[in-house]
């Protein structure tokens, strides 16, 4: 959890990705919350934040394709 905004946190984090030599593979937004999909390899990564109240919560979970 962070009081950095959710835009801020998605920026953040594609750039970082992409640094890590992640492949961007789908971002969705709606209400407030953010879906990021990645791969590397055979690794798939969704990445999901959302914020309320002030505060900017990150899920993030990884498992094979």
């Amino acid at each position: 959890m962070t009081t950095d905004s959710s835009a801020d946190v998605v920026a953040y984090y594609k750039k970082e990705l992409v640094a890590q030599g992640w492949t961007l593979s789908s971002t969705m937004e709606a209400q407030g919350t953010s879906i990021i999909g990645a791969s590397k390899g055979a690794r798939a990564l969704s990445l999901l934040v959302g914020s309320a109240d002030g505060k900017t919560t990150i899920t993030i979970g990884v498992g094979e394709q």
